[in-house]
């Protein structure tokens, strides 16, 4: 039978439960017994934390720089055609590109799936984050 971790809860709640014990019958190996728990738990919570902390870092790593991306690609509702329009500000275009789309959740699909192909092609070495918000920021500077 493969025995099973036990978390900082859980010790937390042994924890608790020893301390009843003493407060009933107080002996010096009780006493041990708590403070060895209580630095197990903290132990346990600082772990979990940290994993925690790393889980939710790579979950919205480069959330600044997609949200970014994203400002590249507005999306604008056309009275006159009746449509929304997504128009390519990534750079200084002669003609920049439009994709007009009946409904708004289409546009922002396309918005999606344009900076998902921005992103690929930085995970394959093509461009730089960096670069991107320093292009960006730069922009909006001056």
């Amino acid at each position: 039978m493969k025995p099973t971790k036990q978390t900082a809860a859980q010790t937390f709640q042994v924890l608790e439960n020893l301390k009843k014990q003493y407060a009933v019958n107080p002996t010096e190996l009780l006493k041990q017994t708590i403070e060895n728990t209580e630095r197990r738990a903290n132990s346990l919570m600082d772990v979990e934390m940290a994993a925690k902390l790393k889980s939710f870092e790579a979950k919205h790593q480069g959330a600044d720089w997609w949200q970014i991306m994203e400002a590249n690609y507005p999306v604008v509702k056309d009275e006159a055609r009746n449509s929304w329009v997504v128009t390519s500000k990534a750079r200084e275009w002669e003609n920049a590109p439009e994709w007009e789309f009946h409904y708004k959740y289409d546009a922002l699909a396309k918005v999606q799936q344009l900076v998902r192909w921005i992103a690929d092609g930085r995970r394959r070495g093509f461009g730089d984050v960096e670069t991107d918000l320093e292009k960006f920021h730069a922009k909006f500077a001056a």
